[in-house]
C-alpha cells in the first residue's frame, strides 16, 4: 500500500498541486500550521531539524549535501513519510535512524524513476531521524523536495445521536466544524433518492443531513444556523421532501435552496450525475435502484474520484439510465448477477464488475480501491448512516466497510489484517453497530502494532 501511495502522491505534486498543509495545535488551543522549511546546517544527527510528528517539510538538495531530521513519538503507532522531487529524473534516497545511530533496515524506499520516497514503520515511543540524500548528479542544479509525515494509533470511535437524524448531523459536525456553506438535504425515510448523492456533495464540499418529509428535523436546523449555511440542495421530489420544508428553508431561514429531482429514482440519479464536474476518467458507478448496500459501498470511492452514480432495474437497463451512459467511457459494476444482470452488464461501456457473495463481501471488494490505514464502519442493514457518512470517508480518503449489527464478516476481517487497519470510525449507535462489533475493531487495530 505504502509504494502505490507515495507513487501516486507523486504524481499528483507532479501536477502541480502542493501538499496539503497540516494544523497542529499549539498553546490556548490554536491551531498552528506544522509546515516547516528545512534550516542548514543539518547533515548530522546533531544538527537535525526537529519536525512534528504530523506534519509538512519542503528542502532542497545536491549530491554533497544530506537532510537530516528529527521526530519525537509520544506514543506507539505507525508512522508514515511520503514525499517527492517533483521530478521523474530526480531522486533522493531516505533512511529513518533509532536514537543510537542504527538504521531501521525496512522502514523506508525510494523510487528514483519516479522521483518519489516514503517510509513506513511501526514505532514504539522514542527519538528517530530521518536522513535525504540525492540519488542522482544534482551538484549543479540541486534537487527540491517536499514530504508529509503522519502516525497513526490505534482507535475505535464512534459517531451517532438519539435518532439517524441526530447521527446525520453529528457526522456533519465532525466533518464541518468550522462551518459549511451549503448542505445536501435527503429523505432519512427512504433510501432511493438519495443513493447517488455522495459524489454530489463531496463535489460540494457540502455534508448530507437527513428530514423528514414534512418537518426539518432540530438538530438539522441548529446545524444550519451554527455553521453559517447560506444553501440548501435538495434531493428529490415532493414525496420526499415535501414544499412545506423548503418553505421554512427558504421563507423561515432565508435560505437559498435548489432542488434535484426526477420522475423516478432512476431520473433523479441521471440528474445529480449531470450537476457533477465531467469526470478525467469518465467512469461511472451501476448499481441496482432496487436496494442500496451496494451504491453505499461504492459511494467513497465513486465521491473521491468524481465517478457519478448510476441506478439500474437488475434485468432492465432504464433508458434515462442508458442515455446518460451515452457519454461514459468505462463503467464498474457493483454487485453480482442476481442484483444486475449479464444482460444490463453487456450493455454497458466497457464494463467491469465488482462483486461477492453478499453485500458485506461486495463492501470489502469496493473498500481495495480506497485502501487507508483507518475505515469507516457502519450497518449494512439500513442506509441512513452510511449514507451520511459516505461523504466523511471520502473527504478522509477512507472505505466505508458494511457490517452486520452483531459480527463483522471474515472478508471485513480479513480486509483490515491485510491493509493494516488500525483507526475505525463507527457510524450509528450500539443498535446499529453493536459492542461485539467495536470490539473486534479493538482487537484488529490493537494487533497490527
Amino acid at each position: 500500500m505504502g509504494k502505490c501511495i507515495g507513487m501516486l502522491l507523486s504524481f499528483v505534486l507532479l501536477f502541480g498541486i502542493s501538499l496539503p498543509a497540516v494544523f497542529a495545535e499549539g498553546p490556548g488551543g490554536q491551531e498552528e500550521n506544522s509546515g516547516f522549511g528545512e534550516q542548514e546546517p543539518n547533515d548530522a544527527m546533531a544538527t537535525a531539524n526537529v519536525i512534528l510528528k504530523e506534519g509538512n517539510v519542503s528542502g532542497s538538495l545536491n549530491n554533497t549535501d544530506t537532510d537530516s531530521f528529527k521526530v519525537s513519538i509520544p506514543n506507539k503507532g505507525l508512522f508514515s513519510l511520503y514525499g517527492t522531487t517533483f521530478s521523474y529524473e530526480v531522486g533522493a534516497e531516505i533512511n529513518m535512524y533509532d536514537d543510537q545511530g542504527e538504521k531501521l533496515e525496512s522502514a523506508c524506499e525510494s523510487f528514483t524513476e519516479y522521483g518519489s520516497f516514503y517510509c513506513e514503520q511501526t514505532l514504539d515511543p522514542g527519538t528517530y531521524y530521518i536522513k535525504l540524500n540525492s540519488v542522482n548528479d544534482t551538484q549543479n542544479y540541486g534537487i527540491d523536495y517536499e514530504f508529509i509525515t503522519f502516525v497513526t494509533e490505534p482507535g475505535v470511535q464512534r459517531i451517532s445521536g438519539e435518532t439517524r437524524y441526530d447521527t446525520a448531523t453529528n457526522i456533519a459536525n465532525d466533518g464541518w466544524s468550522g462551518g459549511a456553506s451549503e448542505i445536501v438535504l435527503a429523505t432519512g425515510q427512504n433510501f432511493p433518492d438519495a443513493l447517488a448523492a455522495g459524489p454530489l456533495a463531496y463535489s460540494l464540499s457540502a455534508p448530507i443531513l437527513l428530514t423528514t418529509k414534512d418537518v426539518l428535523p432540530k438538530s438539522v436546523i441548529q446545524f444550519i444556523q451554527d455553521k453559517g449555511v447560506n444553501k440548501v440542495t435538495i434531493i428529490g421530489g415532493n414525496e420526499a421532501v415535501s414544499l412545506q420544508v423548503e418553505s421554512y428553508l427558504r421563507n423561515s431561514l432565508k435560505l437559498e435552496i435548489y432542488r434535484i429531482s426526477g420522475n423516478d429514482r432512476f431520473e433523479t440519479a441521471a440528474k445529480i450525475a449531470d450537476e457533477l464536474p465531467e469526470s478525467y476518467e469518465a467512469r461511472a458507478i451501476v448499481v441496482n435502484g432496487r436496494n442500496y448496500p451496494d451504491a453505499l459501498s461504492a459511494s467513497s470511492y465513486a465521491a473521491q474520484n468524481g465517478f457519478p452514480i448510476l441506478l439500474t432495474e437488475s434485468d432492465r437497463l432504464p433508458a434515462v439510465t442508458a442515455e446518460m451512459l451515452s457519454g461514459v467511457e468505462m463503467t464498474t459494476v457493483v454487485g453480482g448477477t442476481q442484483v444486475i444482470s449479464d444482460t444490463v452488464f453487456n450493455q454497458l461501456p466497457d464494463p467491469e464488475r465488482i462483486s461477492g457473495k453478499d453485500r458485506y463481501e461486495t463492501s470489502a471488494k469496493m473498500a481495495e480501491l480506497v485502501p487507508s490505514p483507518s475505515s469507516f464502519v457502519a450497518t449494512g442493514t439500513n442506509f441512513a448512516d452510511a449514507l451520511s457518512g459516505s461523504v466523511l470517508a471520502a473527504m478522509y480518503g477512507e472505505p466505508i466497510i458494511l457490517t452486520r449489527p452483531t459480527g463483522l464478516s471474515e472478508e471485513a476481517k480479513a480486509f483490515f489484517n491485510y491493509y493494516g487497519v488500525m483507526n475505525y470510525t463507527i457510524l450509528g449507535g450500539t443498535s446499529a453497530v453493536g459492542s461485539e462489533v467495536e470490539q473486534e475493531l479493538w482487537n484488529i487495530a490493537n494487533s497490527q502494532l
